[in-house]
């Protein structure tokens, strides 16, 4: 996933592409780095959050709530997005 992020730029695939990414509870360091990447070269990014609807998927009180994973990962994914001034 390190290689692939330093060459995402030169993928002629990958420009104004649209990308999902479902089911997952979190990214790990180095897949962050992918997503950041992303970010900046699909022209979308689309991932899915596992939540009841009746959250809000950006208040996160407490790590030991329910669907603190998600939110943990809405946060995260956010930060990344302001990072690479992309809108949300």
């Amino acid at each position: 996933l390190d290689v692939l992020s330093r060459v995402m730029g030169k993928s002629r695939i990958l420009k104004d592409s649209v990308i999902a990414l479902d089911g997952f509870t979190g990214f790990t360091p180095v897949q962050n780095k992918v997503l950041s990447e992303m970010l900046t070269y699909c022209s979308k990014v689309c991932v899915t959050v596992t939540m009841d609807e009746r959250e809000n998927p950006y208040v996160l009180k407490d790590k030991y709530q329910l669907f603190s994973l998600s939110k943990q990962m809405v946060k995260s994914l956010i930060e990344l997005a302001q990072e690479k001034e992309v809108l949300v």
